[in-house]
């Protein structure tokens, strides 16, 4: 096996994320061929190819994704690393928080606001559930957000929101939800996880082919779509508590899929600040 080196890690972990090449090197602010030559280098030194191309897109293979569990965690570390030692006075407290890709997709940015309040500085990093749930046992995270309360015995949780899915629009529709489905676009909401795939197959045992006018994996962005008029969404009804109330969209079908919240932390007695740090998200 070939020396490997931190860039080679750096490079292949940023065209993960991005799935391109191009849009990893725009993030990096280097060169496509850069980029290029260091996967490459990575991929001779592992004696391994790590991305099959589907669709135009580089998608992990089963050796990439492993792969990436490593590199993520040493490109975490040094970045936590960095930010220590970069701190205004180097001795401030530091908060690290893991968020799953499925809890960042459907939550405000200003759900994470009462953290800034702490006597700490947040880190937070959004990465995979498993990744999350990982660095978490290791002790590497101060502790994370996830969808589902784990089935690990190393793990504490606390369920910070209970929720569900609903359907909504920009008005009002008294129609059951099969007629819903037949005649109104719909936004596809790309949340991931096991929601998803659960609100995929439930759309399916009432339409073959649903009219999808639209896909977004940014709650916002799918948001903002409905508000327009665009069509029918399937989102937390937590994310959209507001809008509800206010009248600016319409409860159009409840869902029996769940949209739970859960704080995870490593088993045994956690810290006061990580302790006030989950209470302060805590929905009262």
């Amino acid at each position: 096996m070939h020396s490997l080196n931190l860039n080679h890690l750096v490079y292949f972990h940023a065209v993960a994320e991005e799935s391109s090449v191009s849009a990893a090197a725009r993030r990096l602010d280097v060169t496509k061929a850069t980029v290029s030559e260091q996967l490459r280098a990575l991929e001779d030194g592992l004696e391994a190819r790590l991305f099959d191309r589907v669709a135009g897109r580089l998608e992990l293979n089963e050796q990439g994704r492993v792969a990436f569990r490593h590199a993520a965690t040493i490109v975490e570390t040094v970045r936590s690393l960095l930010d220590e030692l970069s701190g205004d006075e180097g001795g401030s407290v530091v908060l690290r928080v893991g968020v799953a890709r499925t809890v960042a997709r459907r939550v405000a940015g200003d759900f994470f606001l009462p953290l800034t309040q702490l006597d700490a500085r947040p880190i937070l990093g959004v990465d995979a559930p498993e990744v999350v749930a990982e660095r978490v046992r290791r002790r590497e995270l101060d502790f994370g957000l996830i969808e589902h309360e784990p089935h690990d015995e190393r793990l504490a949780s606390k369920v910070l929101r209970r929720s569900r899915w609903i359907g909504v629009a920009k008005e009002p529709r008294e129609a059951d939800l099969s007629t819903l489905l037949r005649t109104t676009p719909l936004v596809r909401h790309r949340s991931g996880g096991e929601a998803q795939r659960a609100i995929d197959d439930l759309v399916r045992t009432h339409v073959a082919r649903p009219n999808v006018a639209a896909e977004s994996d940014d709650l916002p962005t799918v948001v903002a779509m409905v508000e327009a008029g665009v069509g029918m969404a399937f989102v937390p009804e937590m994310a959209v508590r507001d809008l509800l109330a206010s009248g600016r969209l319409a409860r159009v079908a409840e869902l029996r899929v769940k949209a739970d919240l859960v704080a995870i932390s490593a088993g045994g007695e956690a810290s006061e600040l990580v302790e006030r740090a989950i209470a302060s998200l805590l929905d009262e």
